[in-house]
């Protein structure tokens, strides 16, 4: 597998005044910038051909990396525009590369800060497609996972901010990143085209898998103990940089 789609069209409007006039992806944290520990990961370990879905300050973001990465023989990287980004959520932005979310792809957020032991947990190329998650904790918001005792995801739901979310052995905290197999690729991507006809389209990814996880066939890929962030307000990024000094 050689491809990789990087979702980063939002605005980042909680992490504002650094974000006013730049993406949230190009946040630094100790001076790395969140978008290139992305891109150098994966490039380090083979994945050389890189979709980046743009959306607010899109020309600054496809600027920078242009500029980090000039080009090479070794790597491509593409773009794609979502230019309603701000009338729709990171289900369309997924959509619009729904080609190469066909051929089969890692899929990681735009604000994602990871470290580089995240290589011992990849998954290779294994027949399965796999969803990083890490043990549900109490404290824990968002999209949370449930698996059985194979492994295999049998629910997907959201924690809202404050809640308690139960714990256990099988339940996860979504890291924001997957390895989708072409089968599972073209699976979603059909899944997506429906919400899409029915307008759907200020939603998560996440909620799209939700409606038909058991057809999906994912499987949580545990990446505990490897440090990982998602960035969203600027207690998230003070975290990041008490994290990855």
């Amino acid at each position: 597998m050689k491809n990789l789609i990087i979702l980063s069209a939002g605005e980042g409007k909680r992490l504002k005044p650094l974000t006013q006039n730049k993406p949230k992806s190009l946040v630094e944290v100790n001076n790395k910038v969140i978008i290139f520990n992305i891109i150098d990961f994966f490039l380090e370990n083979n994945i050389s051909d890189i979709h980046i879905i743009s959306g607010f300050k899109g020309d600054i973001l496809r600027e920078e990396i242009e500029k980090k990465y000039p080009g090479s023989p070794a790597y491509s990287i593409s773009f794609i525009h979502n230019p309603i980004y701000d009338k729709t959520n990171n289900m369309y932005s997924l959509w619009l590369a729904r080609n190469i979310l066909e051929q089969g792809t890692y899929l990681a957020e735009g604000d994602l800060f990871f470290d580089s032991g995240l290589q011992e947990k990849l998954p290779g190329e294994k027949e399965k497609s796999y969803w990083f998650a890490d043990n549900f904790q109490s404290h824990h918001d968002g999209c949370r996972l449930t698996s059985d005792d194979t492994g295999k995801i049998t629910g997907i739901d959201i924690i809202p901010k404050g809640s308690s979310g139960e714990i256990g052995k099988e339940r996860f905290k979504s890291a924001g990143m997957l390895k989708i197999t072409p089968p599972t690729g073209k699976k979603l991507s059909n899944w997506l085209d429906e919400e899409v006809n029915r307008k759907n389209t200020d939603i998560y990814y996440d909620l799209v898998l939700a409606g038909h996880i058991k057809e999906a066939e994912i499987y949580v890929n545990n990446i505990n103990p490897t440090p990982w962030i998602e960035i969203d307000t600027p207690g998230d990024l003070e975290e990041a940089r008490r994290m990855f000094l």
